[in-house]
C-alpha cells in the first residue's frame, strides 16, 4: 500500500466520565471513535482498520472495520482510573496515544501499515459527571 501525502482524519470524542452511584465513583477515561476521511486505499480489498490506544500502560484496540476511503468506526475504548490517579496523569501530563492501522486479513503473517496517529493529552479532556440513578429512572 503506498504512502499518502495527504492528511488522514479521524473524528470523535475525548473525554473523563464520573459515574456516581450512592457512595461509589467510578472513573474511566474513555476515547470515542466516530468516523474517518481521506484514507488512503490500499491495493486489495481484503484490508481492515483498526485503532489502538494506549494510556497508563495499557494497550486497547477497537473492532476491525473494512479499510474504505470514509471508515465508519463507532466504537469507544475506556479505561479505569480511581480519582487519585486521574490527579496524578493530570500533573504528570498523561496522554493518551492513538494509532491507526491498517491490515491484510487475509495473509498468515500479519502485516500491518501505520496509517496514522495522534496524541490526546489528559488535561485536554471533556470532564462529564453521570449519576448512575439518573440513567436507570
Amino acid at each position: 500500500m503506498a504512502r499518502s501525502e495527504e492528511e488522514v482524519f479521524l473524528r470523535g470524542n475525548w473525554k473523563t466520565i464520573v459515574l456516581s452511584r450512592c457512595d461509589e465513583i467510578h472513573i474511566f477515561v474513555v476515547t470515542f471513535y466516530c468516523s474517518g476521511c481521506k484514507f488512503p486505499l490500499p491495493n486489495s480489498s481484503q484490508y481492515e482498520l483498526t485503532i489502538e490506544a494506549k494510556f497508563d500502560g495499557q494497550l486497547m484496540k477497537t473492532d476491525p472495520v473494512e479499510h474504505v476511503e470514509n471508515p465508519n468506526f463507532t466504537q469507544e475504548l475506556a479505561w479505569p482510573v480511581n480519582s487519585k490517579a486521574l490527579h496524578q496523569h493530570r500533573l504528570q501530563r498523561s496522554a493518551v496515544k492513538v494509532i491507526i492501522r491498517s491490515s491484510d486479513a487475509t495473509a498468515e503473517q500479519a502485516v500491518r501499515e501505520e496509517i496514522g496517529y495522534v496524541v490526546l493529552n489528559l488535561r485536554l479532556a471533556q470532564h462529564d459527571k453521570v449519576s448512575l440513578t439518573e440513567c436507570f429512572s
